[in-house]
């Protein structure tokens, strides 16, 4: 499995986070920072539901498992990326994405990943376009159509999503400190 976090002591992620609470909480701020956002474990798998997809996302994706693959490549790309502080990098769809580790103790359990967020040069041009519908099988006339289906941010809003994605990351990490707590019966 291997990976910055490997399963570690007490659990895969999914063990560790309450379901139904995480994705709440999750959908909440995905909605109100206006991005995308999905909770992994420390190979990219997802471990929630993606929240708030924008409509650019769903088209390229368009529910088939080989165009999560892709995303899940840009996941473990991230999840690799030795610069601990969030900064934005271009995903395989050419939009926006960053994220925020997740922590326990010394140990990386997972990742808080933001995007679908248009970069300054967007739409893509006519020939990004067709590599990007020829990467993930559909006709490059849907990816002009749905270009427009994205988030916009301007930089103030970038910079409030990025200094939030690290915050929203911890509030994760301390459920996990609380439930591993409360199963112990020491608390912290």
């Amino acid at each position: 499995m291997g990976g910055l976090g490997g399963p570690g002591p007490g659990g895969e992620l999914p063990a560790l986070l309450p379901g139904a609470c995480a994705q709440s909480i999750q959908d909440a701020f995905a909605e109100l920072l206006g991005v995308t956002m999905v909770l992994t474990d420390m190979e990219g798998r997802p471990v929630t539901r993606i929240s708030n997809p924008c409509g650019f996302f769903e088209v390229l994706l368009n529910g088939r498992q080989d165009g999560l693959q892709h995303c899940i490549r840009t996941w473990q790309l991230m999840a690799g990326n030795v610069v601990l502080e969030p900064r934005f990098a271009p995903s395989e769809m050419g939009l926006l994405c960053a994220r925020g580790l997740i922590r326990v103790g010394a140990t990386l359990k997972g990742m808080v990943v933001i995007g679908g967020i248009a970069p300054e040069q967007w739409p893509p041009t006519a020939e990004q376009a067709g590599k990007l519908a020829e990467l993930f099988g559909i006709e490059p006339a849907a990816i002009v159509a749905n270009s427009d289906a994205v988030f916009r941010l301007d930089r103030k809003s970038q910079e409030h999503a990025l200094r939030f994605v690290q915050r929203i990351a911890d509030i994760f990490a301390q459920m996990i400190r609380d439930r591993q707590e409360m199963a112990s019966g020491h608390p912290g």
